[in-house]
């Protein structure tokens, strides 16, 4: 119902809307899949493999529950069993539901999120346009930097809004080609954007390899655009900043892993790290970086002799 309202809108609107959320009273004006009134801003969209499966894509809150002496009951029902690894997901979806019930008997209401107290305030609007715009900014310059090729910077920008096919986000869409998230290196945990190209032991032994010939600590974070920011943003040595920021190894990671997958080939650490840094040598000399490609070559040269 909101949708219809607030479509079309611009980019400063979506920022008001998309902080526009329905609290639950008595679920009788709330689309349970598309409304933003949990945590999340649309239910279909955070939990695409639930919607596929439930048999019932449409209707109101009320419709998929019944309050009972103040307890909300849910009956959701789904076209087949569940799978082991999808009852965790489940599981979220119903303690996600659960913690946006009201006790109270009252009627759906709208709150703005922007503001501690659900008020709208324009001048709290403005201010977070401007931080939007700002951290925006910030990122599109990092990625955007014009040392690698086009489709490795292409790659980055969309691993950092988080728009990488790995098989736990294809897994949700229903089109993934097995049903076991596991990543297929490692086999230990799910395939998450985060485990692929950082947290998984066989891709963190890549990154401890290179940080060791800086003689540098580095701890990623949990996720996929601080790690980006706080690697570009390592303080090093000023002449040799843009063979650091080259040295993002997740493009040869994904490669690798594809030819893992696609030809049956072994994961081998030390030839994905000896990939990665001829790459970047013939980078930095297609782009007619003439200063840097020497900086590359006296850096490099010692570290193989090296090894």
């Amino acid at each position: 119902m909101w949708r219809n309202i607030t479509h079309p809108i611009s980019k400063p609107d979506a920022v008001f809307v998309n902080r526009i959320k329905l609290v639950l009273g008595d679920g009788k004006s709330i689309d349970f899949w598309h409304d933003f009134w949990t945590e999340v801003a649309s239910l279909k969209e955070s939990f695409p493999i639930m919607y596929l499966l439930a048999l019932n894509k449409s209707g109101y809150v009320k419709d998929f529950s019944e309050k009972i002496k103040d307890t909300w009951h849910w009956s959701i029902e789904l076209r087949r069993t569940l799978f082991v690894w999808e009852e965790e997901i489940w599981d979220s979806f119903i303690v996600l539901l659960n913690r946006a019930t009201a006790s109270l008997p009252s009627t759906d209401y709208v709150i703005w999120t922007g503001s501690p107290d659900g008020q709208y305030y324009p001048k709290r609007f403005c201010e977070i346009i401007s931080s939007a715009d700002s951290a925006e900014n910030q990122v599109w310059n990092l990625v955007w930097a014009k040392l690698a090729p086009l489709k490795v910077e292409s790659f980055v920008w969309k691993a950092v809004h988080g728009r990488v096919p790995t098989l736990v986000e294809l897994l949700k869409r229903g089109v993934a080609p097995s049903n076991s998230p596991n990543y297929v290196l490692c086999c230990k945990e799910a395939e998450s954007i985060d485990h692929l190209f950082f947290h998984c032991e066989l891709a963190w032994s890549v990154w401890m390899k290179w940080l060791s010939l800086w003689c540098i600590s580095f701890t990623f974070p949990g996720d996929f655009r601080s790690a980006f920011h706080a690697w570009v943003s390592c303080p090093v040595k000023l002449n040799l900043q843009p063979i650091w920021k080259l040295v993002f190894f997740i493009w040869t990671i994904r490669l690798y892993r594809n030819e893992v997958v696609f030809k049956n080939d072994k994961f081998s650490p030390d030839r994905i790290f000896d990939l990665a840094l001829l790459g970047i040598g013939f980078w930095v000399k297609v782009n007619g970086l003439k200063r840097w490609h020497l900086v590359w070559i006296s850096f490099i040269i010692p570290i193989w002799f090296d090894l």
